[in-house]
């Protein structure tokens, strides 16, 4: 209780998990496994040749780790008990907008890439056990094939039950089917020319029998309209019929067939950003539900 207390409480770099795993011994496991149970590994747009973990980790140059991957990669390879404390991953590629007009020194990914052996080490074995994972400014197309191989075999794991996608593109749809348990799907989308393969794939996907769709509970979309209705048709991968919990981002979202579908069985509905008209046509659903 005190462990999550402080858990709660404790600011962005848990200096008081981190302080209290220093007690004595016995306080070491309970820290710890609070401490590493969310790692995000990314670049900081604030400093652009620096790494930074949410937690922990230092990347200065004093303890020589060029980036939070090598410093998460040289810390689990030295204490491999850590990995089993991880339960959520966020993984973030290009530090910078995801355009197909960068010049073509410049790949997206190069980031996660050129430290694919690095990220090996550990990911493998974090695979199988994390509940969350999250994929921010990725693309797919360009992914070292170990690397698209082990991050597939996280999405076909029976333990996964929440997915963040954002600004990851060129994934296929095909490639979440394998996500049997999710629970919780966060979207973003950007747009891209030529359009992004999400689109391509929802156009050519085959329907998909209800019986083999993954039954989400909670549901971000931060996207077009077109994948928006996606999510309405009987080509859509997910069943939304039991959503108990609604986000839709963005001003004048046409979400009416989404709302529709689970709107009996939602107990929160969220539109940051949405306009009045809108809000008020979402009034008029409410009372016709």
């Amino acid at each position: 209780m005190v462990m999550d207390h402080l858990l709660e409480h404790d600011d962005a770099n848990s200096s008081s998990l981190k302080s209290a795993s220093l007690v004595c011994r016995s306080f070491v496991a309970p820290c710890q496994c609070r401490i590493f149970a969310t790692v995000r590994l990314r670049f900081s747009p604030d400093k652009p040749d620096r790494f930074t973990l949410r937690t922990f980790i230092p990347t200065n140059s004093k303890r020589g780790f060029k980036s939070s991957i090598e410093a998460f990669s040289r810390v689990t390879t030295d204490s491999p008990h850590l990995l089993g404390y991880v339960r959520h991953l966020d993984l973030h590629g290009s530090p910078y907008p995801l355009q197909p007009a960068l010049s073509s020194d410049h790949r997206d990914n190069d980031c996660l890439n050129s430290q694919s052996h690095l990220l090996m080490t550990f990911l493998p074995n974090l695979a199988p056990t994390l509940r969350g994972f999250g994929m921010y400014r990725v693309n797919w197309n360009n992914l070292l094939p170990d690397l698209m191989i082990t991050i597939k075999s996280i999405f076909k794991s029976n333990l996964l039950t929440s997915l963040t996608l954002e600004w990851t593109t060129f994934l296929p749809i095909p490639v979440l089917t394998s996500c049997a348990h999710l629970q919780h799907f966060n979207l973003e989308t950007i747009e891209l020319t030529p359009p992004d393969t999400w689109h391509d794939s929802a156009a050519l996907a085959r329907p998909v029998p209800n019986h083999q769709k993954q039954q989400l509970i909670s549901l971000t979309l931060s996207t077009e309209s077109l994948v928006i209705d996606w999510f309405a048709t009987k080509h859509c991968i997910f069943d939304i019929s039991r959503l108990r919990h609604l986000v839709v981002f963005g001003a004048q979202r046409d979400f009416t067939k989404l709302f529709q579908i689970c709107s009996s069985t939602l107990a929160s509905l969220e539109m940051p950003g949405q306009s009045d008209p809108l809000i008020y046509s979402l009034h008029a659903l409410f009372t016709l539900s």
